[in-house]
């Protein structure tokens, strides 16, 4: 370890990244590495690689330039395989993709890779329930992420099979003998995993992409884009021109771990360098005064444990960002005879098929527990006839309007249908999405999508409780496993494993969130039944 991390040193040191007043560090409590701020008792037990500091930038802790960054901007430009890669850009791979495809080759190439100092730096292995055991992913059972997990494993075979097997042959044959070195799929699979617990969306100035890549022109749109593809790579809008936005890896910042509190921002510095003194680059900023030996944290976005789990491999109890996808079943689309057409309706109003239901929304709800913290709502649609009238419960009903809506048409009776096409044939203009809005409440009301939103949260918390037992059941694990920390003590009654502990916080949340929504539909139905 002590000779990787002087390698990437030395790298760093030679291809301008700074690293002022801190150091990295192997995370004691986990696996990987994170930064820390510089403490010179200690220097013995990290590793530092400090530029001389400034007064002038002395809140700047880490400065990577943007050069140095693994984008499609640059490898593009690589002095080997540039072209290549640049073909491979029209030919079905997009940007994510290519950055992989890169991944995977200068893996492959070993020391001989300019980015080796780098990658050997990087994990071998995550935390994701990609990267489960088949054990370990049944510890999911029952969850959105679950059935998420066994959909990309189902979908990674197919990319890798269909679009990069090809691409990645072509590239071996300009650098390994055919008996060299042979990519498989776990290859893929690394790069992947890579690529999502580690790239940022990186607002680049457009003094440095348009500078350093002749290709970059105008579209139709009057959009900067290289290479006009479905995704493209890199793009701003006409409204601000001085930003072109890109995904990618940043040696140096990209070491730094989650917190919601952040104690470091990253930022971009233009082409005068004025914040970090290196012109084009990104730059780690402390937020806060570090006492010596600190960990600097950022915050990857107010993320709920469900996209933690499954994009970085960890979870944070009592996360406030928590939520629960909703799902309308697939065997209701299969049993329902007029179900293509209420799609049509669906359609038509915009309107999906899935909901987020985030848990802040229950402060609101009947079972709130400020009284004073009702939410005003308006109501859409409600005085086509003046019959109907917004329900006495809308300041209490914690489901958005689209989900209630969707339900409503999915929930409609053939009956009803006739009922809404009647009235919008009353209309003499081509109906907005306001007439057909009004005339699905007018026939239809809330009784029938609330009831149906009852059954569907009912499904999806004994799908919960089948999997993985109550609620009760993983605040037991829990605690057992806290008893096992405290005492110092390991065994196979009471202990859990990273990826089991994760898997039950997350399951946890997840069917107490599902339990409380439910709660709150049938006091819902119950009030609109009254």
């Amino acid at each position: 370890e002590e000779e990787r991390l002087e390698r990437f040193s030395r790298w760093s040191q030679e291809h301008g990244i700074q690293f002022r007043g801190c150091a990295i560090k192997r995370v004691s409590d986990a696996e990987g590495f994170g930064l820390y701020t510089q403490n010179d008792s200690a220097r013995g037990d990290f590793l530092s690689f400090c530029a001389p500091l400034s007064t002038d930038f002395a809140d700047v802790l880490v400065v990577t330039p943007l050069d140095l960054a693994l984008t499609p901007v640059t490898i593009v430009k690589d002095p080997v395989l540039g072209n290549v890669y640049r073909e491979m850009l029209g030919n079905e791979i997009d940007d994510r993709l290519l950055v992989m495809i890169f991944l995977i080759i200068e893996r492959a190439r070993g020391r001989a890779s300019f980015w080796a100092p780098y990658l050997e730096m990087l994990p071998s292995g995550f935390g994701t329930p990609l990267w489960f055991e088949d054990e370990e992913l049944m510890e999911l059972d029952g969850t959105t992420l679950f059935e998420a997990t066994k959909a990309q494993q189902r979908c990674l075979p197919s990319v890798y099979i269909g679009t990069l097997c090809c691409q990645l042959f072509l590239v071996s044959l300009y650098l390994f003998r055919p008996d060299d070195r042979e990519l498989e799929f776990q290859e893929f699979l690394w790069a992947n995993c890579i690529f999502w617990t580690r790239a940022l969306n990186i607002p680049c100035p457009a003094s440095f992409v348009t500078s350093s890549s002749p290709e970059v022109a105008k579209d139709d749109g009057n959009r900067l884009v290289i290479y006009v593809l479905p995704h493209p790579f890199i793009s701003c809008s006409s409204k601000d021109v001085s930003t072109i936005w890109i995904e990618g890896l940043v040696p140096g910042i990209d070491f730094c771990n989650h917190t919601r509190r952040a104690s470091g921002l990253w930022e971009i510095d233009g082409s005068d360098g004025s914040t970090s003194g290196v012109p084009h680059s990104m730059y780690l900023i402390a937020d806060v005064v570090f006492p010596p030996g600190s960990e600097v944290l950022i915050n990857y976005g107010d993320k709920g444990n469900e996209e933690l789990l499954f994009l970085y491999g960890f979870v944070e109890e009592d996360n406030s960002n928590d939520y629960v996808m909703v799902h309308f079943p697939k065997m209701f689309l299969d049993e329902d005879n007029t179900m293509d057409f209420k799609l049509q309706l669906l359609r038509e109003l915009d309107l999906s098929l899935k909901w987020l239901l985030p848990s802040s929304l229950l402060a609101s709800g009947f079972l709130r527990k400020n009284p004073d913290d009702k939410a005003t709502r308006t109501h859409p649609g409600f005085s086509w006839s003046g019959h109907r009238k917004a329900p006495s419960y809308l300041d209490c009903l914690v489901f958005p309007e689209d989900m209630v809506l969707s339900l409503r048409v999915l929930s409609m009776p053939e009956t009803a249908l006739h009922g809404v096409a009647n009235l919008l044939e009353q209309i003499s203009h081509v109906p907005s999405k306001d007439d057909i809005q009004a005339a699905v409440w007018e026939v239809c009301g809330d009784a029938e999508a609330l009831t149906l939103l009852v059954t569907i949260l009912s499904a999806k918390m004994a799908d919960l409780v089948r999997g993985t037992g109550p609620e009760s059941r993983d605040e037991e694990l829990l605690e057992r496993d806290r008893r096992c920390k405290e005492q110092g003590t390991v065994d196979d009654t009471g202990f859990l494993s990273q990826n089991h502990r994760a898997c039950v916080i997350y399951r946890k949340s997840q069917k107490r969130l599902v339990s409380s929504f439910l709660q709150e539909a049938k006091l819902a139905l119950e009030a609109c039944l009254a």
